[in-house]
């Protein structure tokens, strides 16, 4: 891309400027190391490369100047308000700027678009959002598909049980993205299920495209039983992950979350300064934005073949079949406890407080969406409690024996 004489002064005056040179360097630019003409050479081909001007010619330079002293003066995503086929509440995907394309920013586990730098300092990875543009499900819920990741996010939230913030965003039709903020400390290190790098267990899925929970969490427990840790440890946390594995899955089941490809769980590893092994965790979950009423349709548009489901050992995929295989993990039935006793009350009123407050969107306070989501959510907690009762009557009939 060629860039003019005035334009390279322009930039070099911003570059000039302490507080646009840091956010250039927020956005893995260039160093603080770089002399003046190295971070104009650097933000040249930022421009022309991960701006795609070398595609989209000024624009691309355009678009910098501007979304750049956004960073200076905001603090908070923009977002629409009331535009039309804009939902209330998504951010402007146009308004914001990725972090240079290097390796050290990929993160495994997302399909991702590109990093970005939110305006609040944090960095979010972004992914292409299948489901809110509902053509892959069927057509009767699709509307509501734009709303399911805040939804998901703040079910999660409300039960304290760790989920990636995904906020929605827009680009231009059918451009739908979900922002997550990236939840990786320094020292961690995000690896896939299915990622040979952490992986020693190859997990076989059978020629219908189905694998067992058994066999997923079996694979885990063998993998960190290979790292080099000692007896205590390693059984300390095969122990924690089973159980983060159960309860994290109990809850994607019961808001029927369909993209259950093997990507989309992951373990974070944590790291000593000389790279040892120090914990082990299941990340926190992501990508749910097929879920809810979703769920109860079959796929449109995508072969058997192409749809991972993750079944119990009597391959049903059912909540309750699945509850009560995990019933057999150690310390399961104290956490379903915890999960019951708090879905009683108004939980789908704090539910859409949480999704209100972490989108803005206005919609989650009103009636509208709360009622078409609630009978979906109040028929899955309804047999999500009718399987406790069962999970709990067995131990205690075992129990009194």
């Amino acid at each position: 891309m060629q860039f003019s004489e005035e334009t390279s002064q322009e930039l070099t005056e911003y570059l000039e400027q302490e507080k646009y040179k840091n956010v250039c360097i927020n956005l893995g630019i260039f160093s603080e190391k770089d002399n003046i003409g190295e971070m104009l050479k650097k933000v040249k081909e930022y421009i022309s490369n991960d701006l795609r001007g070398n595609f989209k010619g000024d624009i691309a330079t355009e678009r910098f100047f501007k979304v750049i002293n956004l960073y200076i003066n905001n603090s908070e995503f923009t977002r629409f308000e009331g535009e039309k086929y804009i939902p209330d509440g998504f951010i402007d995907y146009n308004l914001v700027l990725p972090i240079a394309d290097n390796e050290e920013n990929q993160k495994k586990g997302f399909r991702i678009s590109s990093n970005i730098l939110g305006f609040d300092g944090n960095r979010y990875i972004v992914k292409h959002a299948e489901g809110l543009k509902g053509i892959a499900s069927g057509r009767k819920y699709e509307s509501d598909a734009l709303y399911n990741p805040t939804v998901a996010y703040a079910f999660f939230r409300f039960l304290n049980q760790p989920c990636a913030i995904n906020i929605p965003a827009y680009e231009k039709f059918p451009y739908y993205y979900i922002f997550s903020q990236n939840f990786l400390k320094d020292n961690e290190k995000m690896y896939s299920i299915c990622d040979d790098k952490f992986m020693d267990t190859l997990l076989v899925i059978d020629e219908n495209n189905n694998i067992t929970h058994k066999q997923i969490m079996d694979g885990i427990v063998e993998s960190i039983n290979k790292k080099n840790l000692d007896n205590d440890k390693a059984s300390e946390l095969c122990k924690k992950v089973k159980l983060q594995y159960a309860v994290q899955e109990t809850l994607k089941c019961l808001i029927c979350s369909m993209d259950e490809n093997l990507g989309n769980t992951s373990l974070v590893v944590t790291e000593d300064k000389d790279g040892k092994i120090e914990d082990i965790n299941i990340s926190p979950a992501y990508d749910m934005d097929l879920s809810f009423n979703l769920g109860e349709e079959v796929l449109r548009g995508l072969s058997p073949r192409e749809v991972l489901y993750r079944t119990a050992i009597n391959g049903k995929t059912d909540l309750s079949s699945i509850m009560h295989d995990f019933s057999e993990v150690e310390g399961y039935k104290e956490e379903i406890e915890k999960i019951n006793n708090r879905l009683n009350g108004s939980y789908l009123n704090e539910i859409f407080d949480i999704a209100y407050d972490v989108s803005k969107v206005n919609l989650f306070n009103s009636d509208k969406l709360k009622n078409r989501y609630g009978s979906f959510i109040m028929r899955q907690v309804a047999t999500f409690k009718e399987t406790c009762r069962e999970i709990f009557d067995k131990n205690y009939k075992i129990k009194t024996k």
